[in-house]
């Protein structure tokens, strides 16, 4: 009888244990999956995100530039909506600057084989405004070591960036 209670106790701490696993992981789980979709900055904050290409490239290969045909291409065009925030804050215009924080393949930094270029000229916002920012990733350069070329070769590429609004002019009235 003592044996069927201790299994008894076991199963419902194991079963507890696992509610909260389940809760934590579908916690962090959502929280990654906004940032991908839009940014929000915060006064004086620098919102970081990872972008995982593999996400964004599905129905191909991101190849080196000179290497493209039939499914293989050597850019990505990622877009992003940007909403700066500020309560009770109207009429502040500031400008928004992307700075790439890496090309991240299992923890390593391949930033010397890949460009980000931002298309969208006017990086200029308004607080409380949406806007659409648009970035095209291309992979430049063709690595002629084996062993790196083995090391990037059909992983997956996360990009990290910081995004910040600086103001620039805002109603004194």
């Amino acid at each position: 009888m003592k044996k069927k209670r201790n299994l008894f106790v076991f199963a419902i701490f194991l079963f507890t244990i696992m509610g909260f696993g389940a809760v934590s992981f579908a916690y962090w789980d959502t929280l990654k999956d906004v940032s991908a979709e839009q940014i929000e900055i915060g006064e004086g904050n620098i919102v970081s995100t990872t972008i995982s290409l593999r996400k964004l490239v599905s129905n191909g290969t991101l190849v080196p530039v000179g290497y493209e045909g039939g499914s293989n291409f050597s850019e990505v065009i990622i877009v992003y909506n940007v909403l700066w925030e500020g309560i009770g804050a109207s009429d502040v215009l500031g400008e928004l600057n992307i700075d790439s924080k890496g090309f991240i393949i299992n923890d390593e930094d391949f930033s010397h084989l890949f460009t980000i270029d931002i298309i969208t000229k006017d990086l200029s916002i308004t607080i409380n405004e949406e806007k659409e920012v648009i970035m095209k990733v291309i992979f430049t350069n063709d690595t002629s070591d084996p062993y790196e070329y083995f090391k990037v070769s059909s992983q997956s590429i996360s990009i990290k960036l910081d995004f910040l609004v600086e103001i620039t002019e805002e109603d004194t009235i």
